[in-house]
């Protein structure tokens, strides 16, 4: 479903969620098995790939 700002949030989706308050994003130079990845490391130094 698309999100929608008066439909309140269920736990599966607060679960979900990557906090990106003090995240750094950066392109994934050392990653090559696809174009265009992102990195995104959280404060809490988890690191997600995009492909953008």
């Amino acid at each position: 479903d698309e999100y929608k700002p008066e439909k309140a949030l269920s736990e599966d989706d607060l679960k979900n969620a990557i906090s990106v308050h003090h995240a750094l994003a950066i392109k994934a130079m050392d990653y090559e098995k696809k174009p265009n990845v992102l990195k995104l490391k959280t404060a809490d130094w988890r690191v997600f790939l995009f492909q953008a």
